[in-house]
């Protein structure tokens, strides 16, 4: 894909320059080069990117906007050495609707966080590792209404002790689950009723 790079200088009211912005795409980041004056809190605005704070080895860092070349929003939060980090929110860059809020780490979904759906309805929360559901969390039916598992997780499959429920609202199994399937000791439901234990 092609990619563009431009440069901005900013000047305080005695011409002297504070800081340069280079922008380079094809998703506009900005990166700041200071030169006279270091700032731990600045505000910039152009037309691709709002931005608050300062920088960190001549990447951006600290809490700002992100913006596609169609100047829309594609995340909010916190940035580390150019890359998503600490509490942030990404965004459908065409219907404008959050797809994940919770915490990054070097660029990847890692922490506490929850994932949408293109409606606003919630499809999982709870710990993430790498990109994927991992640790305890709780997975929803679309809609986003009822609980459809609620345990451990792995990889983003289920993985460790963890129950699985109907759309209804009733419970289905409760076990101990290994890359998807259970394993081992395991009670099946039916209707409300016990029907396996073992």
């Amino acid at each position: 894909s092609s990619c563009f790079c431009f440069y901005s200088v900013f000047l305080n009211m005695h011409n002297i320059r504070l800081y340069t912005a280079k922008e380079y795409g094809p998703i506009r980041t900005v990166c700041f080069v200071f030169s006279e004056l270091e700032s731990p809190a600045l505000k910039l605005s152009t037309t691709d990117v709002d931005w608050t704070d300062g920088v960190l080895r001549r990447c951006i860092h600290g809490w700002g906007h992100l913006y596609d070349d169609d100047f829309d929003l594609i995340y909010e939060g916190g940035f580390l050495h150019g890359k998503y980090h600490g509490r942030g929110s990404s965004f459908d860059p065409v219907t404008g609707a959050v797809e994940y809020k919770g915490q990054w780490y070097e660029g990847l979904r890692s922490g506490i966080g929850t994932q949408y759906d293109g409606s606003g309805k919630v499809i999982y929360q709870g710990q993430w590792y790498n990109d994927e559901w991992s640790g305890s969390g709780v997975e929803f039916f679309p809609g986003g209404s009822n609980v459809k598992y609620r345990g451990q997780w792995s990889n983003g499959l289920r993985h460790g002790k963890g129950t699985e429920w109907s759309a209804d609202g009733t419970t289905v199994f409760e076990g101990e689950w290994v890359a998807n399937c259970l394993e081992g000791y395991a009670i099946h439901w039916r209707c409300g009723e016990k029907v396996y234990e073992g």
